[in-house]
């Protein structure tokens, strides 16, 4: 009986070990990244990792290694996500869509719904108005799923690339089911070399 009851509180302590390093961007078995959600996962559902959780990424521009940039979530309105970052304060993101999460942008239409869940495949555009009225439009393609390693471990992700009107602009980006977040992205202005941002660690 004491031998079963020392048992069961070693299997109880090694489970709560194993769920406090990947809570905290710890390694998981075989090589993976830290999890918010537990386990591999590909699944394309929309979800939000924990009020509160902040991700610090690792910022290359122009080939050059500038400042960590943290943001931290906070929650979310329908898919308009509410995050904060030190020095800049709250504002919001829509994934995918860099006009719809912009501060000045009143709308956007209601087929950025067809994004979730991805699906490869998916190629839409959606368009947004600001609030002096323009429209602006942003295309969205998702690719499918990539095994992708950040300094943070290594995902499974969603890759979606993602252009904008005017200006030339074009990001790749990579949201891992297992964090409810992006681990990675890669921006481009016309001819500028562009930004790189990926996951250091999760705090």
């Amino acid at each position: 009986m004491a031998r079963r009851t020392i048992a069961r509180l070693a299997g109880i302590i090694a489970a709560s070990l194993a769920l406090a390093a990947c809570q905290s961007g710890g390694g998981t078995p075989g090589g993976g990244g830290g999890s918010i959600f537990g386990g591999r996962d590909t699944s394309g559902a929309f979800r939000l990792p924990p009020s509160g959780q902040s991700f610090v990424y690792s910022v290359t521009r122009n080939g050059r290694r500038g400042e960590d940039v943290v943001t931290q979530v906070l929650g979310a309105d329908g898919y308009r996500i509410s995050a904060a970052r030190p020095g800049v304060g709250n504002f919001s993101v829509v994934l995918f869509c860099v006009w719809c999460g912009h501060p000045a942008t009143a709308s956007y239409t209601p087929n950025y719904n067809d994004v979730w869940p991805l699906r490869a495949g998916t190629d839409i555009t959606v368009l947004s108005t600001d609030g002096t009225g323009q429209q602006l439009d942003n295309t969205i393609r998702v690719v499918g799923i990539e095994r992708i390693t950040v300094p943070a471990g290594t995902y499974d992700a969603w890759r979606v690339e993602e252009g904008a009107g005017g200006g030339g602009f074009a990001r790749t980006t990579w949201w891992a089911p297992q964090l409810g977040y992006v681990v990675r992205t890669q921006v481009t202005r016309g001819d500028d070399a562009g930004e790189v941002r990926e996951l250091a660690r999760i705090q």
